[in-house]
Formats: structure tokens, C-alpha cells, sequence
């Protein structure tokens, strides 16, 4: 399964171009991203694909800008994210206040202008976590692959005897 980020964000259209940026910068680096609306599921609220999304993640990008801070919704996507131990990046636009579990977060800072050099730390961060997930899976694989062929072996053991 590859290493999906679920976006957290305010719904309007001064955020979305960022949204969509940050998204296709995440599939062009072969990771998934989740964003809620993207996933239509017939007879879901938002609040189950919002969990559902949230759980089948990796990590939680939260896009903060001041339209995010204004969102009741986005606290709870962000206290549910915490609730589920999952990986949470804030993404601050500068100048916007911050509060509760984000505060205390380390954080990455970024101008509209010069979004560049904070995509750059952010994939890399990310590509960092995937690379990490990626060798973990390897690692359970070849378990797994070992002990299959050892039960193999004592199998045909048995067959001897």
C-alpha cells in the first residue's frame, strides 16, 4: 500500500489552488493523498469518510491558513488525527495564529509567493516516511517469506517420516 497523506483543509477557493498543488506534488512522488471531497461514497457523511480517510493514512497534512483557523471542522479533523496516533504536519501560512494541538507541533512555515523551498522540505520529509514505510513492508515480507518456507520444510519433513 503506498504511503498516503490525508489533506486537511479549509473549504473555499482561496485555499483549494494550494490544496491541488500539494496534492499532485504528493501523487508526482508516488504517495496518495486524501482530500475528503475527492472521495465520493455513496450513503457516507463527510464525518465517516473524513475518519475513514484519516484512519487508512499515514500522516495528516494540515493546511493552516486564517479560512482554517475559522473551521470548526478542521479542529475536529486534527483532534481526531491525534486521538488515532497518526503522524500530524502542520503547513502554516506565515502570519496565521495557531492553537491547541498544532501549537505545540513542530511546524512547516510558508509564503503563497515563495512556496518553493517549503514544497521541497515537505516531500522531503515525506519522501523520508514513505522510504521508512516502504523498508518496514520489506522487512515483514521477507518474515513472513521465511517463515513460509520453514514450514515448508518441516512439512515435507513429515512427508519423510
Amino acid at each position: 500500500m503506498p504511503y498516503t497523506v490525508f489533506i486537511s483543509h479549509a473549504v473555499g477557493p482561496d485555499d483549494y489552488p494550494l490544496v491541488v498543488t500539494i496534492a499532485n506534488l504528493i501523487y508526482q512522488n508516488g504517495m496518495q493523498a486524501f482530500v475528503a471531497e475527492w472521495n465520493w461514497q455513496a450513503g457516507a457523511t463527510v464525518a465517516q469518510k473524513v475518519e475513514s480517510q484519516i484512519e487508512a493514512s499515514d500522516a495528516v497534512l494540515a493546511i493552516i491558513t486564517p479560512n482554517y483557523t475559522r473551521a470548526s471542522f478542521a479542529n475536529q479533523e486534527i483532534g481526531y488525527a491525534y486521538a488515532k496516533k497518526k503522524l500530524i504536519i502542520p503547513l502554516i501560512e506565515a502570519g496565521t495564529n495557531v492553537s491547541g494541538f498544532l501549537y505545540i507541533q513542530d511546524k512547516l512555515e510558508f509564503n503563497r509567493t515563495s512556496f518553493v523551498q517549503t514544497a521541497r522540505s515537505l516531500l522531503a520529509f515525506l519522501n523520508e516516511k514513505k522510504l521508512k514505510k516502504e523498508n518496514e513492508q520489506a522487512l515483514a515480507n521477507l518474515v513472513l517469506l521465511g517463515l513460509g518456507i520453514w514450514i515448508l520444510n518441516e512439512m515435507s519433513k513429515e512427508k519423510v517420516k
